[in-house]
């Protein structure tokens, strides 16, 4: 049962740069912003390098990386992306993911060994840790969500985030081996291609659950206060697939970025410090682990299959490679739409 708790409520963050899932019957939230908000998200996309775009090329000499941001979650409209992907990827060298399935697999059986990484197994729980104001709405979210509130208790306070931001469209989980990570491992499994993994999949939550309870606590309000329980997990999910179809991701996240520099739930200078210090562990630390791995592997020809929003922005894979010597080619898909 532990397990299966554990995998569900890890979902968004295994997920969380990879975008979608074709049950989630919502709104596309950009198609109504506030000219005000249209304008801020039109200039920070605006600021990021390759802003646009799914499926990339670099090339450095001889040396091929081919780049492609994946959704984690079926959807229809994976299928035509596959006429192009799968003889791409039966002909590599090898294929990256940032973790094999092998390797998830591992982890999920290594946090068993771990529940300190995920729930609080000294000392107060969250009822003891925050004022009863707050646990009562905290308590009320989490079980709209399906989430116990004595379960909740226990879970430390990223981890409740993490499943807290999971609508219920998508915890079903039985559409994950469709999606476009496990296609192509599939493809490549099947024509005798290594997969390799770019990270061990437990060393990111580590990374999450680095910092001290009492400032997870003060991180955790602001995404809490975006969650209300209702139907807006799936328009946040809706939102995210209809970006990614578009190949406009960047426009996604610069959405996400607003929202939460004004929930309201802390001054906006200490809610971009937080938002800064995620982006920096969900990717710019990452992207940056992940170079001298890329740049050590042997062969000419590679596959490099990662979440959407690990390509773009000053810290994203495609800048780095561009830094050391790659020359950059988006390349496109058929039309999906």
């Amino acid at each position: 049962m532990l397990k299966n708790t554990i995998t569900k409520f890890l979902l968004p963050l295994l997920l969380a740069p990879s975008l979608g899932y074709a049950a989630c019957n919502g709104q596309d939230l950009r198609q109504s912003m506030a000219a005000e908000l249209r304008q801020s998200v039109t200039s920070e996309v605006a600021a990021i390098p390759f802003a646009e775009g799914n499926f990339y090329r670099a090339q450095r000499g001889e040396r091929i990386l081919n780049l492609i941001g994946t959704v984690h979650i079926n959807d229809a409209r994976l299928d035509p992306l596959m006429g192009v992907l799968a003889p791409m990827t039966q002909d590599a060298d090898v294929v990256f993911l940032e973790s094999t399935p092998d390797d998830i697999q591992q982890m999920q059986l290594d946090l068993l060994k771990l529940p300190e990484l995920t729930f609080i197994t000294e000392g107060p729980t969250l009822i003891d840790r925050l004022p009863a104001d707050d646990w009562a709405v905290l308590a009320h979210k989490a079980e709209a969500a399906g989430i116990p509130p004595w379960m909740a208790a226990k879970m430390r306070p990223w981890f409740l985030a993490t499943a807290l931001s999971l609508p219920p469209c998508l915890r079903d989980g039985t559409n994950v081996e469709l999606g476009l990570d496990k296609r192509i491992a599939r493809v490549a499994q099947q024509a005798n291609v290594p997969l390799a993994s770019l990270e061990d999949a437990l060393e990111v939550i580590r990374m999450m659950n680095e910092d001290p309870l009492d400032v997870q606590l003060r991180q955790m309000r602001p995404q809490i206060a975006l969650i209300g329980g209702g139907g807006e997990g799936a328009d946040n999910i809706t939102t995210m697939l209809a970006a990614y179809f578009d190949e406009r991701v960047a426009e996604f996240l610069a959405l996400t970025h607003a929202e939460f520099l004004t929930s309201g739930t802390l001054p906006k200078e200490d809610a971009e410090k937080i938002w800064d210090g995620f982006m920096d562990r969900l990717l710019r630390q990452r992207n940056e682990a992940w170079m001298p791995v890329i740049e050590a592997q042997e062969g000419n020809n590679i596959v490099i299959a990662v979440g959407a929003l690990h390509l773009s922005g000053e810290h994203g894979l495609l800048k780095l490679l561009q830094n050391s010597g790659y020359t950059i080619e988006r390349m496109h898909y058929p039309d999906i739409h």
